[in-house]
């Protein structure tokens, strides 16, 4: 799937900050509409090292209400992925009904971290 990327392509920063805006506002509307409609929603963050994950969460984050999600590092979960069984750490962190859980990573990554260890 991914030799079918164009890693050629560029978005100029003008172009990306009005996409932020318009993609932002959109965001924070679904927020409300999730809340609202008691769905709760899991977003994952994945990609390759110096993806701007962090900046990217911090970013949406800011057109969000704090009140409805956590931001979860998977990275962190590790150590606790070895005194329980692998889903363990995903289930306990399941959203509660109208909010949503976001992580920094995911158990795909934690999978493949721990075969490779």
């Amino acid at each position: 799937m991914l030799e079918k990327l164009d890693l050629s392509k560029k978005v100029s920063k003008e172009d990306y900050n009005k996409q932020m805006d318009v993609l932002g506002e959109r965001l924070g509307k679904a927020q409300r509409m999730a809340r609202d409609a008691k769905r709760p929603i899991i977003i994952v963050f994945e990609g390759w090292r110096g993806a701007r994950r962090s900046a990217l969460i911090n970013e949406m984050m800011q057109q969000m209400d704090a009140r409805g999600f956590n931001v979860y590092s998977s990275v962190r979960l590790r150590g606790v992925l070895q005194e329980q069984p692998f889903f363990s750490a995903f289930w306990k962190r399941l959203p509660a009904l109208g909010h949503i859980a976001v992580y920094h990573r995911s158990w795909y990554y934690l999978k493949n971290a721990n075969e490779m260890a």
